[in-house]
C-alpha cells in the first residue's frame, strides 16, 4: 500500500502527519505505549509492532488427573478450557512472568483439585463432586476491539465456573465486562509488569465459593468451595 493510501485511509492530511522526531517523541510516551501494548498492536520491549489480524487458537482441554498445568505465551492470541475431574474443592494458581532475554511475557496455570471419592462420603450436597470448568483466556491486550465479542463468544460456548483472562496488559476492567457476564464477579487483578502481563480473576458466583489463598505482585492462588 502506497503511503498515499495510508494517508487517506487514516484521513490525515500533511498538516496532520508528524515529523520523524516527532513521532519518535510521541512513541516514547508512556500513555501513548500503554494504549497500543493495550490495543494489542505491538509485542515485546522495546516495541515489536503487529499489525495483522491474530489467529485465534481454541482448546478444550479434558483432565486425566488431579493436576493440571499450562504455560501460555503472552505473544498468542488463545483460549482453553480446562475441564477438571469431578471434585468438592479446587486450587487455582496464575502467575507472569517476563522473560529478559526474549522480553515476552509468560502465564503460568496451575489447577488442582481434592480428592473426590474421600469427600463425597462426606459431603451433603447432592451437585458435588462436580467438574470444575476453569477458561482461560489470553487477550493480548484488553483494550482489543475484538475482546468483548471473542470472550462473550467463549463464555456462551464453555460456561465456565472460573475465568482467567491473561496478558490483559491492563489494570481497570472495561464496564462492558461485568455488564455482559452478570453471573461472574471479579475477585481479584494481578497488574502489568511494565507493559506486559496483568490478569484477571472471575468466578461464578452462584456456582462456587472464591477466597484467595496467597498473592503477590505477579502471582495468585484462590481456592473454589463447590459445595
Amino acid at each position: 500500500m502506497a503511503d498515499q493510501d495510508v494517508q487517506a485511509w487514516l484521513q490525515l492530511n500533511e498538516a496532520n502527519m508528524p515529523l520523524v522526531n516527532e513521532a519518535s517523541n510521541i512513541f516514547r510516551q508512556p500513555e501513548v505505549l500503554t494504549e497500543i501494548y493495550s490495543r494489542g498492536l505491538a509485542d515485546k520491549v522495546p516495541p515489536s509492532f503487529t499489525l495483522l489480524h491474530p489467529i485465534q487458537r481454541i482448546e478444550t482441554l479434558t483432565a486425566v488427573s488431579s493436576f493440571t498445568s499450562r504455560i501460555i505465551e503472552g505473544e498468542t492470541h488463545e483460549t482453553i478450557c480446562i475441564n477438571t475431574l469431578p471434585a468438592c474443592k479446587a486450587w487455582i494458581s496464575t502467575s507472569c512472568r517476563i522473560d529478559a532475554i526474549a522480553a515476552t511475557s509468560k502465564h503460568s496455570i496451575q489447577v488442582m483439585v481434592d480428592n473426590p471419592g474421600r469427600r463425597a462420603r462426606r459431603c451433603q450436597n447432592p451437585s458435588c463432586p462436580r467438574p470444575v470448568k476453569v477458561l482461560v483466556h489470553n487477550v493480548r491486550g484488553a483494550a482489543r476491539p475484538s475482546f468483548p465479542q471473542n470472550l462473550q463468544h467463549a463464555i456462551s460456548t464453555h460456561r465456565p465456573t472460573v475465568i482467567l483472562v491473561t496478558e490483559t496488559r491492563k489494570y481497570t476492567q472495561p464496564p462492558f465486562l461485568l455488564a455482559q457476564s452478570p453471573n461472574y464477579q471479579t475477585l481479584h487483578r494481578l497488574k502489568p509488569l511494565g507493559y506486559l502481563g496483568g490478569a484477571w480473576f472471575m468466578f461464578k458466583h452462584d456456582a462456587c465459593v472464591a477466597q484467595i489463598v496467597d498473592e503477590t505482585d505477579r502471582d495468585l492462588t484462590v481456592g473454589l468451595s463447590l459445595c
